[in-house]
């Protein structure tokens, strides 16, 4: 019996190390898994900007130099580092399966890429798999090693179907998630349903 083709073979994977590699080079030094918040609060990381001090509050934070020179109490506040959700929506329908190699096999490996990329930098991935609604999800994985169960999912996923993005995001985000950075990976049959959503 003939070995198993799959998505993601070595080839696949020697070029997902060489991705990481190229990241480092471009970005030196940089903290990954950090990305600021508009929350504002009286501890973090990074200074952020002053406010007016309240009666009762802390005065841990209370910029004295400040306050000999004007005279006003006011604190230092700082912007908390937050992870960011990705969620990646992957169309399934069965107009993306066209072609040889199918439109459908290069968006999973698209989409692993894009998957890799975020697990590295410690965020939050959420897969979806949609076509005229939610079909499949993998929710929120954090770091490298949970790239296994994400090339697994993509594996285990087919095309059926028609599109409705707008029916599709509707669904997914009907129940409260937070806010973070959305990624289609589509043929775009169904535009319409992209501005609706």
């Amino acid at each position: 019996m003939p070995p198993k083709e799959t998505l993601f073979d070595d080839d696949f994977l020697k070029k997902l190390e060489y991705l990481n590699l190229m990241s480092k080079q471009m970005v030196p030094g940089h903290l990954h898994g950090e990305h600021r918040s508009k929350k504002k609060t009286s501890s973090g990381i990074e200074f952020s900007d002053y406010r007016e001090y309240v009666s009762g509050e802390d005065t841990k934070n209370v910029d004295w130099r400040t306050f000999l020179r004007l005279d006003k109490l006011l604190l230092r506040t700082f912007e908390e580092e937050a992870d960011l959700p990705i969620y990646i929506f992957l169309d399934s329908s069965a107009s993306m399966n066209c072609g040889k190699p199918s439109k459908f096999d290069y968006a999973r490996k698209i989409t692993a890429a894009m998957c890799y990329v975020g697990l590295l930098n410690q965020d939050r991935v959420n897969l979806v798999g949609f076509n005229d609604g939610v079909d499949n999800q993998l929710s929120s994985r954090r770091g490298k090693s949970q790239i296994w169960n994400a090339f697994r999912f993509l594996e285990a996923m087919t095309t059926q179907g028609s599109t409705s993005m707008a029916q599709s995001f509707r669904g997914f985000f009907s129940s409260r998630r937070r806010r973070g950075l959305v990624v289609v990976i589509s043929d775009f049959l169904d535009p319409a349903g992209l501005e609706r959503a």
